[in-house]
């Protein structure tokens, strides 16, 4: 399985060669989707990067079936995604 992460924040344990685009590039870096049923009663999940650490959370959904098909966007959107960045500097 393959993964990119941003140039300089590699983990340990990964084979990782550095791409044309600042993204180094490697395999053992899966990360995971996380589904949760929260005490109100709706799904949310969140995205754990391969060490672990949560790096995204979702909205909260009414519906598990909901919450899956959040999952399957992000996995089709964010692949590729732009980065717009807003701030000043």
């Amino acid at each position: 399985m393959s993964g990119r992460v941003p140039a300089g924040s590699a983990d340990a344990g990964c084979t990782l060669s550095r791409a044309d685009n600042g993204y180094y590039e490697g395999e053992g870096m899966a990360g995971k989707f996380v589904l949760e049923k929260g005490s109100t009663g709706k799904f949310h999940f969140n995205l754990h990067a391969a060490n672990g650490q949560v790096i995204a959370t979702s909205q909260h959904y009414e519906s598990k079936e909901s919450a899956l098909k959040g999952i399957e966007s992000v996995r089709q959107n964010a692949a590729d995604a732009a980065i717009e960045d807003k701030t000043d500097e």
